[in-house]
């Protein structure tokens, strides 16, 4: 995958926003991987998301899916 934005991240950072701290919004716009502190200063998370972008993925026969329903809410 060429280094974003592009379609792929900017899908899947409308689907994942919700996730994605503010401060990572663009780190993930542009590599797909973001990194947040789930406990400040004790534990930190890191999201790769590389298993369907690597272009040779050879476990990997289909694509993942880029619409996702949201729920709508009242």
């Amino acid at each position: 995958m060429s280094p974003g934005p592009n379609s792929i991240t900017n899908e899947f950072s409308d689907i994942w926003r919700a996730f994605i701290p503010f401060s990572q919004y663009q780190v993930f716009q542009h590599g797909g991987y973001y990194a947040t502190e789930v406990v400040p200063g004790q534990l930190a998370a890191i999201s790769l998301n590389t298993m369907y972008w690597y272009d040779s993925n050879k476990g990997q026969s289909v694509s993942p899916p880029i619409r996702v329903e949201k729920e709508v809410e009242d």
